[in-house]
């Protein structure tokens, strides 16, 4: 039927099942991935304090939390779950969710028992000096990182910019494998946005800009709030609902309140898997002012749900959109353009719904899911055949 994977993993969640027993999307990707082989075995770090237990999420595929202390021991934890797994079955390829602590792990597991590994890229990370400016200890996962990446026996990147630059740092071109996200388009598709916008909207607000994801450096959410006095000028009536949670809420709550704009900001939270479609559909523009990013996941999800989408110019946005067809893509934290994009949409109603019906288009042709999971298939064989 074909061969079996070893993946590891950062995502606990992965192990977790909603109380409804209703997966991630995250989860349903693992899922798809389970069919293309004959088993599939996850390992994902997940700490001692959330008694998370091992689990079979389907005939042929099964996550196997770590249980560690900190991230530290995860290494150690990880490199033993994944070693007996490996022992006790015929594992043709170790694929690894990161060039970092994953990878470690999977190289050290290659080097144990001579298992070919596959290390994937997923948000332009390597020498990307927005990355690099986060944390001082980045600069070393980046020098890390670079030196892993030579030992791995495939790449798997999610853009063609990232590809790309892997070249230019002197990898085979046959061993990166350009392979973005998909995503199931079926629940934004028939979704609706007419409950979500009755909740939101009042007599204070008629127009919904949108921003979802974690609310952390990366996101530079600042970019955002900062363009927000301007939109604010020519349509007072305007609100941002931002969905997610992160550790940099507090500091941006105070910009928000520092700007004068927190009257106009709605924080939803953290909101459910399958909650999330409407959220998209009930919107008028989706914002996004990320650093750096990959394959970004909420643009397809927007695009998909039909809006137009105004994205700072990191790599995934290049993937996921035409600029000037299907959105805008703007310089990184430049928030007045981001701004004038904005108002640009909300001015131009059918322009924006034109935009959006164009997205859609893009997204159901760019990322079908189908030819997704056969490079997926062949990325792994090849993997296998480097043994």
């Amino acid at each position: 039927m074909g061969i079996n994977v070893l993946s590891i993993s950062l995502d606990q969640q992965l192990a977790v099942v909603d109380k409804d027993g209703v997966f991630s999307g995250a989860q349903k990707r693992q899922l798809e991935y389970a069919k293309l082989v004959s088993k599939y075995f996850i390992v994902t770090r997940a700490y001692r304090r959330a008694n998370i237990q091992p689990i079979q999420l389907s005939d042929s595929s099964y996550a196997f939390p770590t249980s560690s202390w900190n991230d530290y021991s995860f290494i150690y934890d990880a490199f033993r779950l994944g070693r007996d797994i490996c022992e006790r079955e015929d594992i043709a390829c170790i694929s690894c969710a990161d060039p970092f602590s994953a990878g470690l792990v999977g190289y050290l597991l290659k080097q144990r028992l001579g298992i070919p590994l596959n290390i994937h890229i997923m948000a332009d990370l390597i020498d990307n000096p927005f990355f690099l400016n986060e944390r001082l200890r980045y600069h070393l996962f980046n020098a890390f990182g670079k030196w892993l990446i030579h030992r791995a026996d495939t790449i798997r990147v999610s853009t063609s910019r990232e590809k790309e630059k892997l070249i230019n740092f002197g990898m085979d071109e046959e061993r990166v494998w350009n392979i973005p996200f998909f995503i199931d388009v079926e629940p934004y598709l028939r979704s609706e946005g007419r409950e979500i916008r009755q909740k939101y909207l009042s007599s204070r607000f008629d127009r919904i800009v949108l921003f979802v994801g974690r609310i952390v450096r990366q996101k530079d959410l600042p970019t955002l709030i900062k363009a927000f006095p301007l939109v604010i000028e020519k349509y007072p009536k305007s609100l941002i609902l931002i969905v997610g949670r992160g550790d940099q809420e507090k500091a941006v709550k105070k910009l928000a309140v520092d700007l004068g704009v927190q009257g106009n900001i709605c924080w939803a939270g953290r909101i459910s898997y399958y909650q999330i479609p409407a959220f998209f559909k009930a919107c008028d523009v989706f914002a996004i002012t990320s650093t750096y990013e990959g394959t970004c996941m909420v643009l397809q999800e927007a695009a998909v749900s039909g809006k137009p989408i105004v994205a700072t110019g990191f790599t995934g946005a290049y993937e996921s959109i035409i600029n000037g067809e299907t959105g805008y893509v703007v310089p990184i934290r430049d928030s007045q353009r981001v701004a004038g994009k904005i108002l640009h949409l909300l001015k131009n109603p059918d322009l924006a719904t034109e935009m959006g019906d164009k997205g859609q288009e893009l997204m159901m042709q760019r990322f079908d899911k189908d030819k997704i999971l056969q490079k997926y298939r062949r990325m792994w064989e090849a993997t296998a055949g480097y043994k």
